[in-house]
């Protein structure tokens, strides 16, 4: 599986596993069907589960004896879904939330590290202070930014730079290839990826890690002429995404894939660095995300599928 390089050097490979499994031995078979297919970076979430996301894969790390092989990317200081307005970046949460995902994990490091939502009414300087503090003491071996609009990413990376402390190098944030924005969303603290935000991304040739990058099943479901929920109808339906899931389907057809390995396909050759955090429930679904790592696109094709 073809890797990144994120600024600082660590490697991770390009389709990332969504780990949101609760305590479920059964979930293992999936976890080693990705290593083995040469992926090697497993994203959870404190707050995925109550914790017991990260407890299952540490649980899966420890039974394997494998933690060397992998790559841990968990995120850290979400609010409280009741509250999605109360800021969780203080100090204390966020290495209260860090030692927490140590003990879930089972391991005395984690490999790159997020803050799951931003207060933008808060400084960055003592946000950083506190995870670079973390990075000496060995805990952190890379930073990122999960939900944070690149404003906000670029200014905590010129107060790190200033200060000589590690910056992000990497932002996560929803992306796909069926557009949508955060008040379709349903939650003002998402960030979606926009092209404001892309320029940035790729002048600056800063790494993104894309989350929801198959749109909840979207393109599938509609292609399937299955009954879409209200809530995905409401994030994704739209003329826009029906014209985008004809030329999916026309593209698909003629390189012979599923139209789920091309969507994902796309996020991989949009002209910048990154990665798609890619959750799957069975066998199928996982092999149909590792494929898209080898699914050929261009860049015309990118763009014709966006705008034909």
């Amino acid at each position: 599986m073809q890797t990144i390089i994120l600024p600082g050097g660590l490697r991770v490979t390009r389709i990332v596993m969504g780990s949101n499994f609760e305590s479920d031995p059964s979930s293992y078979r999936l976890l080693d069907q990705y290593l083995a297919g040469g992926g090697c970076c497993f994203d959870t979430a404190r707050l995925y589960a109550d914790g017991r996301s990260e407890e299952n894969l540490g649980a899966w790390m420890k039974l394997r004896g494998n933690r060397q092989e992998v790559v841990i990317s968990t995120k850290g200081c979400h609010p409280p879904v009741t509250n999605m307005r109360h800021s969780r970046l203080s100090g204390a949460d966020i290495l209260g939330d860090l030692d927490a995902s140590l003990t879930a994990l089972r391991t005395d490091y984690i490999d790159l590290y997020w803050l799951h939502r931003d207060d933008p009414a808060l400084p960055v300087g003592p946000i950083m202070d506190t995870l670079n503090g973390a990075v000496r003491a060995g805990k952190i071996r890379a930073l990122g930014a999960s939900n944070w609009t690149a404003a906000r990413i670029r200014e905590a990376n010129e107060y790190a730079a200033r200060a000589g402390l590690s910056g992000f190098v990497a932002s996560q944030i929803q992306w796909s290839l069926a557009g949508s924005d955060r008040k379709r969303c349903g939650d003002a603290t998402l960030v979606v990826m926009n092209e404001e935000e892309y320029d940035w991304y790729r002048q600056n040739q800063f790494p993104v890690f894309a989350f929801t990058p198959m749109a909840h099943g979207y393109f599938q479901k509609k292609a399937a002429g299955q009954p879409l929920s209200e809530k995905l109808a409401g994030r994704f339906e739209s003329a826009e995404n029906e014209a985008r899931l004809e030329r999916l389907r026309q593209l698909a057809a003629r390189k012979g894939a599923p139209i789920g390995t091309a969507a994902l396909s796309y996020l991989l050759h949009r002209r910048l660095p990154g990665a798609v955090v890619a959750g799957a429930r069975t066998p199928g679904q996982l092999a149909e995300s590792i494929a898209a790592d080898s699914f050929p696109l261009t860049p015309e094709e990118c763009d014709w599928l966006e705008r034909g």
